[in-house]
């Protein structure tokens, strides 16, 4: 299955393999939701305003002092400023040879692992074009759900990374800062809310 969407000039061509027929619809669904959330204007928003901080303590003595350091960039983002890092992702310049072209669109090819690991969603490798979700995510997940996913992936496929062990920046890497956007903006949008 390939399936093509487009919205504000963003653009997406998703390439499945290894899906069942009742699992067709939830992908394409949610290529159509990864392209509506990185298309639209509030993710432009999303990218240059993005910052965080981070609660560091230590203890002194018997006493605890903590204090607060702020970050105005995303972490791990190739030494990019929040613009770079919107327009490397709206770019479509994937990390893959043959795919390199700065075109607009993310190219994304999606294998369904349908083995069982539960806990995680998907994953990819940097020497490989494919990424990949486990079949329980589409049995269990909403569409806005594996969207974020997709995105998460992709940004993966444009070469940022994050810590395989959870710490306090990990959520702040390109990849997961954007999944997460994309579902939350999906789960507005579901909702009723005004995107």
């Amino acid at each position: 299955m390939i399936v093509k969407f487009e919205y504000n000039d963003f653009k997406i061509c998703l390439e499945a393999e290894n899906y069942k027929k009742h699992e067709e619809d939830l992908i394409r669904k949610a290529a159509y939701y990864m392209v509506l959330a990185l298309g639209h204007k509030k993710f432009k928003e999303f990218c240059l305003d993005y910052n965080y901080r981070v609660k560091t303590c230590y203890w002194r003595g018997f006493r605890r002092y903590c204090y607060y350091k702020e970050y105005k960039t995303f972490y791990k983002n190739q030494g990019k400023t929040n613009y770079q890092v919107y327009k490397h992702i709206m770019s479509g310049q994937e990390n893959r040879p043959e795919i390199t072209e700065v075109d607009n669109e993310a190219d994304v090819f999606l294998r369904i692992d349908r083995s069982y690991k539960k806990g995680v969603i998907g994953y990819t490798y940097p020497s490989s074009k494919w990424q990949y979700l486990y079949k329980w995510v589409l049995r269990e997940k909403s569409p806005g759900y594996i969207a974020g996913n997709l995105a998460h992936e992709y940004c993966h496929k444009l070469s940022y990374s994050h810590s395989k062990n959870n710490n306090v920046h990990r959520k702040h890497t390109v990849s997961y800062a954007v999944g997460n956007y994309v579902r939350d903006f999906i789960k507005d949008y579901e909702n009723g809310k005004k995107t």
